[in-house]
C-alpha cells in the first residue's frame, strides 16, 4: 500500500514537472520575437505566403496537440491526486483497524486468562466439594452406626460404645 502511494506521488511530481515545462514553453512562444515579428509582418505586408501560412497552421496544430496533452495530463494528475487521497484515507483506516485488532487481542488474552483462572478455581472448588462430600458421608455413616448402637445397646451388650457415647447414654 505504501509503495503504491510513493509511486503515485512520484507520478504526480513527474506530471507536475511536465506541466511546468509546457507552461514555460507556451509562455516563451507567446513572448517570442518570432511570433511578434510574424504578426507584424502579416499586418504590414499581408499574408506571408502559402508556405508560411502552412508553417503557422502546423505550429498551431502542434500547440493545440500539446494543449490537449497537457489537459489530459492535468486530468490524470487530478485522478492521481484523488487516488493519493483515497489511499491515504485507506491507510488511516488500516491503522485504525490494526489498532482495534490489537485491542481485541489484548481483550481476548485477558478473557483467556480469566477463563483459566476461573477454571482453576472451579477445579479447586470441585476438589474441596468432593472432600467435603467424603467427610459428610463419613460423618453420616458414623452417625448411623452410633444411632444403631444407641438403639440396640440393650439387646447387644457385647457392643462397646465409645467412651463418649457412654457418657451421653443415661445410666
Amino acid at each position: 500500500m505504501f509503495v503504491i502511494v510513493l509511486y503515485l506521488k512520484a507520478k504526480v511530481e513527474q506530471l507536475t514537472a511536465e506541466l511546468q515545462v509546457y507552461n514555460e514553453l507556451k509562455r516563451r512562444v507567446e513572448q517570442s520575437t518570432f511570433k511578434k515579428d510574424l504578426q507584424r509582418n502579416i499586418q504590414e505586408h499581408g499574408s506571408p505566403g502559402a508556405f508560411w501560412e502552412s508553417e503557422q497552421e502546423s505550429l498551431l496544430f502542434v500547440i493545440e496537440m500539446k494543449a490537449e496533452r497537457v489537459q489530459e495530463q492535468s486530468r490524470k494528475l487530478r485522478q492521481m491526486d484523488d487516488l493519493v487521497e483515497k489511499n491515504l484515507s485507506l491507510e488511516d483506516q488500516i491503522v485504525y483497524i490494526l489498532q482495534q485488532n490489537e485491542d481485541l487481542k489484548v481483550r481476548i488474552d485477558n478473557c483467556q486468562a480469566l477463563i483459566q483462572q476461573f477454571s482453576k478455581e472451579q477445579q479447586d472448588l470441585k476438589v474441596a466439594l468432593e472432600r467435603q462430600l467424603a467427610v459428610n458421608q463419613n460423618l453420616s455413616q458414623e452417625k448411623e452406626q452410633l444411632m444403631f448402637k444407641l438403639r440396640h445397646r440393650d439387646s447387644c451388650p457385647a457392643i462397646h460404645l465409645p467412651a463418649m457415647m457412654q457418657e451421653i447414654a443415661p445410666r
